[in-house]
């Protein structure tokens, strides 16, 4: 069981290889979830306890793979904004020690140093990062 962010800034949930977006928040503190692809009806109710119910079966087969692929770009999106890593490192740095299968899912290199560039410039990390270093230039030792 993992939680992931989408690109849209959504909770996902991998639940047993698949990967599930939230569909409502029920009246009694559990949640409903559903398969992220479009034509399958898979759907799985959490309850408040964390336990799950699975509550229509899904018509395909698990991706691990492709999972795995999510979670890396998930990682990538949130260290973009969270570290002032160059995209070099931050890229290179999540994509170690995945799997081949995983690999052939992950964008171009230059797009996932685009993707870094762009959420730093959504939350405004450069000017951030500008502000840390002028700081220390005037700080004295």
């Amino acid at each position: 069981m993992d939680t992931i962010v989408s690109q849209r800034g959504k909770a996902n949930w991998i639940y047993e290889g698949y990967r599930y977006r939230r569909d409502r928040c029920n009246a009694d503190g559990s949640s409903s979830w559903r398969c992220v692809r479009r034509d399958c009806v898979g759907r799985r109710k959490q309850n408040p306890d964390g336990s799950s119910v699975v509550i229509t079966g899904h018509i395909h087969a698990p991706d691990t793979a492709k999972n795995d692929a999510e979670r890396v770009k998930a990682d990538i999106r949130q260290r973009a904004v969270n570290t002032v890593e160059r995209p070099r490192q931050i890229i290179l740095q999540t994509t170690t020690g995945i799997r081949l299968e995983s690999s052939q899912y992950l964008p171009s290199y230059t797009s996932l140093q685009q993707t870094v560039n762009r959420k730093r410039k959504r939350e405004n990390v450069a000017c951030r990062i500008h502000d840390l270093c002028r700081k220390s230039r005037f700080q004295v030792s």
